[in-house]
């Protein structure tokens, strides 16, 4: 199963990886692979505290306050 919403992996896989440009970058257990400090440097993102997760994307965190998507 391929799922890019982290929230979603969470409520449905046992393993997960975290694939950056083909190449497998982090793999094991959900809870140990899906973390902040994981997701940001592979994915070279920011996070901010919110969401299902604990942590989100600064978007989705506009976007629950009513702002607008890029």
């Amino acid at each position: 199963m391929v799922l890019h919403p982290l929230a979603e992996a969470l409520d449905w896989t046992d393993a997960a990886v975290l694939m950056d440009r083909g190449r497998l970058r982090r793999q094991g257990d959900t809870r140990d692979v899906i973390k902040p400090g994981a997701v940001e440097s592979i994915y070279d993102v920011r996070l901010v505290p919110g969401g299902a997760l604990g942590f989100q994307l600064p978007a989705e965190s506009e976007a629950r306050r009513g702002g607008s998507l890029p």
